[in-house]
């Protein structure tokens, strides 16, 4: 459960992360 947990997590992080970054370099180019 905690490593299924964890990993869900971190797969979360990485998907907000990647926004994140993708609105960022959007309106760095704007």
């Amino acid at each position: 459960m905690k490593k299924s947990n964890i990993a869900r997590i971190i797969m979360n992080g990485v998907i907000v992360a990647s926004v994140v970054v993708a609105l960022t370099s959007g309106f760095a180019l704007g």
